[in-house]
């Protein structure tokens, strides 16, 4: 007959102390740090650039979107 491996208790787990970080913190951290992204900055004033060269156009040339339109049917 062979014996059987001791029989050991189970030890009870230690308790976790969990820091909970309030949820308008976390979202605040993650909103301030997509807006310093220097790649988001570089897009959204490339972006900027172009929205005021438009607008700089369309208001020179009033007919520059008719002028546009007849460009694209080509």
């Amino acid at each position: 007959m062979t014996q059987l491996p001791p029989m050991r208790k189970l030890q009870p787990l230690p308790t976790a102390t969990v820091r909970r970080v309030g949820t308008t913190g976390a979202a605040w951290g993650r909103i301030v740090a997509t807006l310093t992204n220097p790649e988001l900055v570089t897009i959204a004033v490339f972006c900027a650039i172009g929205f005021l060269i438009a607008i700089n156009l369309i208001l020179r040339f009033p007919e520059f979107g008719a002028t546009l339109q007849r460009l694209q049917q080509f």
